[in-house]
C-alpha cells in the first residue's frame, strides 16, 4: 500500500485454508480481515484461467467498526470477473455488490448502499477537508475495464463538512471518459433555512486527482470554517449567501468567490462575541476583509479591515484591524487563568495579527466609555495574605510555620497544573494602550480573604501588556482619581470604607503591585466624645460630642506603603482643633487614636490622663461591631461598582440612650454623569428639634472627562450644639484644565487659531 491505494495479489492453490490479513490505509486506522475462504483454479487448454472464491461469513474492523462479511461467490473466468452476493453490514448500515466486470459495456456492476458513512472514503484520501455523512441510494458502472460508465443517485444523510452539518444532500454523479472525472449534481437542504446546489467534477485518477466545483449557497451554514480559525477563535459560526468556485488537487484545494456573510466569531481571551453583517471576498489566499461592519452582542458597532490568508486551508495567518465605537471588548468574570478580568467598553482600534506557529497579537488603543468595570487581583490567595496595610503580629512561632507550610502544596500543585496547561495554548501577546475616563471604574484587589480593594474613577493615560504563558502583567501611566473608596477590613475585627479625595494618584512603571501611591483617603466618625480625650472637656467646648474625620494617607509602593495618620474636626473652631492636638503630639499616640476611633467610634483615653465622664465603652464596642457587619452585609447584597454604601452606628456618653445611625451613600448615575455623595440617617439628640441627618453633594459632568461641572451641596454646619438645624447650601461650577504654558489656560490657544483662520479666509477673499 502506498497511504492511497491499496493492491494485494494472492497466489492461492489451497481448499479450506485460513487467512488473515492486515493493511493500513493512510492515517485512517487499521482494516483487519480474518476469516475462511475456499479457492479453486482451473487451467483450460487455452491457458486461461478460471478462479472461483467462495468467501464465507466472517468480519472486518475499519477504525472501531465491526463489518459482518455475507457468504458469497466470485467467479474469474475468460477476463470477466462475476460477483454474486457479495455483502458487508453492520447494524443498519450495508453495501451489497453483484454484477459483471468487463470491457463489454452491456456487463454491469450494481451496487446498493445503505447508511455508509462517506467519512471512511474521504480520510483514507487525506484532502485536507473532512466529509462527513451517512450515504443510501443505487450505483452502477458498465464496460469498467475498457470504457467505463458510471452513474450515482445517492442521498446523503446529515452531510457535513469539518463538523459543520449543511443538511440533507442529493447527489447525481456520471463518469465522463472524456474528462476521467465523475461530474456532480447536487442539491443540499438543512430544515428549511438553507439550500446549497453544487455541480462541477470530481477528479478521482491520479495525476489530476482532485475537486472542480461550483456552489451556490443560500444561507448556507458557514460552521465548517472554524476548523481553520481554531486556534485563534473558541467557536465560529453562522450563514452565507453567494457562489464560490472549489478547485484544486485533493491536498491543495483552494477557493475563489463573493459572499454576504451574517457570522460570528468568539475570542476566548476577551470572553467576547463579534458579528459580520456585511459582504466578503474570496480569494485563493484566503479572506479579504474592506471596511466590513461589525457588531458586538450589546449593540456596539465598528468595522473590519484586513485579510485572514491561509495556503489551502493550512497554516492560517492574519493581520487584522478593528475600528470600535463604544463597543464591548472585554467581558470575563473572575478565573485562575488571568490576573485581570471585567466589562470594558471601548473606542477606538485593535490591530490582530499571527498564525498558527507564532500565536496571536492584539494591539489595542482605546478610550474607555461608561458602564467599564476593570479589576486586578493576584493570583495566589497565599501570598495576597501577606500584602495586607493593617497586619496583627502573631507570636506563635510554631502555628504560623505550621499554616506556611501547609499553603507550600498547593502553591506547588497550582503551579505545576497551570504551567502544563500553558504549555500547550496559543501564545497570546495584549498590547493596551488606554486613555481612562471617569466613566470607567478601576478595581485593585488588595486582599481576595478579607475583601480588601481600592476602587476609584478617574483619568489618565495607562499603557500595559499581558502575556499568557508567563502570566506576566506590567500597566505604565499615571492614573488621577477623581472619585474612590478603599475598604479596609482588619481581621474582621474593623470594616472601614474610606473615601479617596480627588486628586489622589497611582503611578505604574511595571508591576501593577509595584505602583507608587499618593494617596488621601477619610473616614468620618460622626460622633465622639471629647470627654474620653480630655479630663472637663466642656470647660473648652461648647459641646464635647464632635464629628472626627480620620485621614489616612498613603505614599510609596502598593505593596508596602508609607501609611500616615491625622484627624480633623470639621465643624469645630481651629482654637478646639489645636487643643486636641495638644493632647495627641507624637505620631504613635496618633495611630493610637485612629485605630480606636475605626475599631469602637471612640477616642483612646491616655494612661497620663485623668478623665470623670469616660463614656459607655461596652456599647461603643457592640455598636462599632454591628455597624461593620450591616456595612459589610448591604455591600453583598447591593454588590455594584457604582455604588457603595456603609453604616455608621455609635452611642453617646449615656449608651444606648443617646444613640446616632448614619448610612453614607456614594455612587453615580445618569452614565456616570451625576456623582452623588451623601450621609442620611437618624440620632436620638435632645439639643436639636430633629432628628433627621441629612448631608449630601452632587457634582454634575458637563464634559464627559469632568473638568467642567456643575456642583450643589448640602452641608450642616453644626447639628450638636443649636436648637436649630444650621446648614450651608451652594451651587458653582467648577473648572480645571491641565496646562504647560499660560497661553494655554483659558482657551487661549483655540482663540489664537480661529482668528490666525479667520484671517487666513479674508486674505484669500481679497485675491480673488
Amino acid at each position: 500500500t502506498d497511504g492511497n491505494d491499496f493492491n494485494m495479489s494472492l497466489d492461492v492453490l489451497a481448499l479450506g485454508d485460513s487467512l488473515q490479513a492486515m493493511a493500513y490505509w493512510g492515517n485512517t486506522g487499521t482494516v483487519t480481515y480474518s476469516g475462511k475462504f475456499d479457492a479453486v483454479a482451473h487451467f483450460l487448454p487455452r491457458q486461461a484461467l478460471t478462479t472461483v472464491v467462495n468467501i464465507r461469513p466472517t468480519e472486518f474492523i475499519i477504525s472501531d467498526t465491526v463489518w459482518q462479511v455475507h457468504p458469497s461467490e466470485i467467479l474469474v473466468d475468460s477476463g470477466k470477473v462475476y460477483v454474486a452476493g457479495l455483502g458487508f453490514s453492520h447494524e443498519n448500515r450495508h453495501l451489497h455488490i453483484h454484477g459483471t466486470v468487463s470491457d463489454q459495456p452491456t456487463d454491469t456492476l450494481h451496487l446498493d448502499l445503505s447508511a455508509i458513512n462517506i467519512g471512511y472514503i474521504f480520510d483514507m484520501a487525506r484532502i485536507g477537508v473532512n466529509f462527513r455523512g451517512e450515504a443510501t441510494g443505487p450505483a452502477f458502472a458498465c464496460g469498467i475495464l475498457r470504457e467505463p460508465f458510471m452513474r450515482t443517485d445517492l442521498k446523503i444523510h446529515r452531510f457535513g463538512i469539518n463538523d459543520g452539518q449543511l443538511g440533507e444532500l442529493d447527489i447525481r454523479g456520471e463518469w465522463h471518459n472524456e474528462s476521467k472525472g465523475i461530474y456532480l449534481d447536487a442539491y443540499i437542504e438543512e430544515d428549511g433555512l438553507a439550500r446549497t446546489t453544487v455541480k462541477g467534477f470530481v477528479y478521482p485518477l491520479k495525476p489530476r486527482s482532485g475537486l472542480d466545483l461550483q456552489i451556490d449557497a443560500h444561507n448556507t451554514n458557514l460552521r465548517f470554517i472554524h476548523h481553520y480559525i481554531r486556534h485563534i477563535t473558541g467557536d465560529f459560526g453562522g450563514r452565507a449567501s453567494g457562489r464560490l468556485n472549489l478547485y484544486g488537487k485533493f491536498n491543495r484545494l483552494t477557493m475563489r468567490g463573493r459572499m454576504d456573510a451574517d457570522a460570528w466569531m468568539k475570542v476566548d481571551m476577551l470572553n467576547t462575541t463579534y458579528h459580520i453583517k456585511d459582504t466578503v471576498d474570496i480569494v485563493p489566499e484566503g479572506i479579504n476583509f474592506s471596511g466590513n461592519r461589525i457588531f458586538d452582542n450589546r449593540g456596539g458597532q465598528g468595522t473590519a479591515t484586513g485579510q485572514l490568508r491561509y495556503q489551502h486551508f493550512r497554516n492560517a495567518s492574519y493581520n487584522l484591524h478593528f475600528n470600535a465605537n463604544n463597543m464591548l471588548v472585554m467581558n470575563t468574570k473572575e478565573s485562575p487563568d488571568f490576573p485581570f478580568y471585567g466589562t470594558v467598553y471601548g473606542t477606538g482600534n485593535v490591530d490582530l495579527t499571527g498564525n498558527v506557529a507564532d500565536g496571536a497579537n492584539f494591539d489595542i488603543v482605546m478610550t474607555t466609555n461608561r458602564h467599564t468595570n476593570f479589576t486586578y487581583i493576584k493570583d495566589a490567595v497565599a501570598i495576597a495574605t501577606s500584602d495586607q496595610f493593617i497586619t496583627f503580629v502573631d507570636k506563635t512561632p510554631r502555628r504560623k510555620s505550621a499554616e506556611s507550610t501547609a499553603l507550600l502544596p498547593h502553591q506547588r500543585r497550582q503551579r505545576q497544573k497551570k504551567a502544563k496547561a500553558r504549555a500547550a495554548e496559543t501564545d497570546i501577546r495584549l498590547n493596551l494602550q488606554v486613555e481612562a475616563t471617569p466613566d470607567a471604574t478601576l478595581q485593585i484587589i488588595m486582599d481576595p480573604t478579607t475583601g480588601d480593594r481600592l476602587t476609584a474613577r478617574g483619568s489618565g493615560n495607562i499603557r500595559a501588556d499581558y502575556y499568557n504563558k508567563t502570566d506576566q502583567f506590567n500597566m505604565y501611566g499615571t492614573y488621577t482619581i477623581s472619585q474612590g473608596s478603599y475598604k479596609l477590613n482588619v481581621q474582621d475585627i474593623i470594616r472601614r470604607d474610606f473615601t479617596i479625595k480627588n486628586g489622589s494618584t497611582i503611578a505604574f512603571n511595571g508591576d501593577p503591585f509595584a505602583a507608587t501611591l499618593d494617596i488621601k483617603t477619610s473616614y468620618t466618625v460622626n460622633s465622639a466624645s471629647l470627654n474620653d480625650l480630655m479630663a472637663n472637656a466642656g470647660n473648652y467646648v461648647d459641646q464635647t460630642n464632635v464629628k472626627v474625620q480620620c485621614n489616612m494617607n498613603m505614599s510609596g509602593q502598593f505593596t508596602s506603603p508609607e501609611l500616615t495618620f491625622g484627624l480633623e474636626l470639621p465643624n469645630e473652631r481651629d482654637e478646639v482643633q489645636a487643643l486636641v492636638r495638644n493632647y495627641i503630639p507624637t505620631d504613635e499616640q496618633m495611630n493610637m487614636q485612629i485605630l480606636y476611633l475605626l475599631s469602637i467610634g471612640k477616642f483612646y483615653t491616655p494612661e497620663n490622663v485623668s478623665t470623670t465622664q469616660n463614656s459607655d465603652m461596652m456599647s461603643s464596642v457592640l455598636s462599632s461591631t454591628l455597624s461593620g457587619q450591616l456595612s459589610n452585609a448591604l455591600s453583598n447584597i447591593i454588590n455594584s461598582n457604582n455604588w457603595n454604601i456603609g453604616t455608621n452606628l455609635s452611642t453617646g456618653e449615656e449608651g444606648w440612650t443617646d444613640v446616632e445611625f448614619e448610612t453614607v451613600l456614594s455612587g453615580a448615575l445618569l452614565n456616570n454623569r451625576l456623582l452623588i455623595n451623601g450621609n442620611f440617617g437618624y440620632r436620638d439628640n435632645p439639643a436639636a428639634n430633629t432628628n433627621f441627618v441629612g448631608d449630601f453633594e452632587a457634582e454634575w459632568l458637563v464634559t464627559r472627562s469632568g473638568d467642567i461641572r456643575l456642583k450643589a451641596y448640602n452641608e450642616t454646619n453644626d447639628r450638636y450644639y443649636t436648637k436649630t438645624n444650621l446648614t450651608t447650601q451652594g451651587i458653582g461650577v467648577i473648572f480645571r484644565k491641565e496646562f504647560d504654558k499660560w497661553s494655554e489656560l483659558m482657551f487661549w490657544s483655540r482663540w489664537k487659531l480661529l482668528s490666525s483662520r479667520r484671517k487666513q479666509s479674508a486674505k484669500e477673499e481679497t485675491n480673488e
